[in-house]
């Protein structure tokens, strides 16, 4: 008897394990899916060709110089995630030859997309954008958020 419980249980918990890889490929197909309602339709899902992972892969792929981890979680470490895509940005710019900016896509059930991201990325996209909008910058400058950011 005490078998058979112990192989219930084994069985309950390797099918917990599937649903939450089930959830967060699910989570990365609702992130690229909400990326493309934006207007962003190059985004998709890192291996949704290529069937491979490399550890240092963004989740989806298709925004420039911007490094996406996504989490659909009930309960997020926000700071263990973060650092998790940091260190994934950070391994990923040397292979790719530009520094890109780490991003966290996130959300709960019924409730919306948050993203989080690095304070201090954070001010220089904003002072980017009060530049771009006091006219500092136009589309013919030819000037990128990746170079003026100081990134490439």
């Amino acid at each position: 008897m005490k078998k058979k419980t112990l192989s219930k249980t084994k069985d309950k918990l390797k099918k917990k394990r599937i649903n939450s890889n089930l959830k967060g490929k699910e989570g990365e197909r609702e992130w690229s899916h909400f990326c493309r309602k934006q207007g962003y339709d190059e985004v998709r899902r890192s291996q949704q060709y290529s069937g491979k992972h490399d550890p240092d892969d963004a989740d989806c792929i298709g925004l420039p110089y911007i490094h996406q981890e996504v989490k659909r979680r009930q309960k997020l470490y926000i700071h263990e995630a973060m650092a998790e895509a940091m260190a994934e940005a950070n391994n990923h710019s040397i292979k790719v030859g530009r520094l890109l900016t780490p991003i966290l896509a996130h959300r709960k059930n019924h409730k919306k997309w948050l993203v989080t991201m690095d304070a201090d990325d954070w001010f220089r996209f904003y002072k980017y954008y009060l530049d771009f909008k006091k006219g500092l910058y136009h589309k013919k400058d030819k000037i990128t958020i990746g170079n003026y950011m100081g990134k490439i």
